[in-house]
């Protein structure tokens, strides 16, 4: 919620260009890069070079340097290296949607809070059937539940609807 709160705050007259025209989405694009990116870099070469014996595969690898590893419906790939980036990794998604988001906004925005309202509660009844307690950390539709960025997109909005 606190991102959203903050990704609506800085699209404040001036802050960045009208976002409904994709011409202006370049420096949108570019000032969220530069500011999630060159840090989350320095973070992950720390953390691989304090743990070289704890490397993971070259592509679990790849997905924490591009910032997608909480696309993977796999706990492991998502809290992988730096457990904690996959909510930054949520972030890049949500990026990548505001401005046609705020392009449409009525329409995207309300037919996206539906489909995941509708998701979710697929996902909620599903997992009332299941055991209580599971330490399967693998794939599964419960734990992209838990990290997926299209659910999490769900929170992230409401700031938008009610804030």
């Amino acid at each position: 919620m606190l991102a959203s709160h903050f990704g609506d705050f800085s699209h404040v007259p001036g802050a960045y260009p009208d976002l409904r025209h994709a011409r202006q989405w370049p420096a949108f694009y570019f000032g969220r890069f530069t500011r999630i990116w060159p840090l989350h870099a320095v973070i992950l070469t720390i953390v691989i070079a304090l743990h070289p014996w704890y490397m993971a595969e070259p592509t679990v690898v790849l997905a924490n340097f591009l910032l997608v590893q909480s696309w993977s419906p796999n706990l492991n790939v998502a809290f992988s290296l730096n457990g904690v980036a996959w909510s930054i990794s949520n972030e890049v998604f949500f990026y990548l949607l505001f401005p046609l988001v705020l392009a449409s906004r009525h329409r995207f925005l309300w037919w996206y809070i539906a489909t995941i309202s509708i998701v979710l509660v697929v996902i909620l009844v599903g997992n009332h059937f299941q055991p209580v307690f599971t330490e399967d950390m693998g794939s599964s539709w419960s734990n992209f539940a838990h990290v997926g960025p299209p659910v999490r997109f769900w929170y992230f909005s409401q700031a938008w609807v009610w804030g």
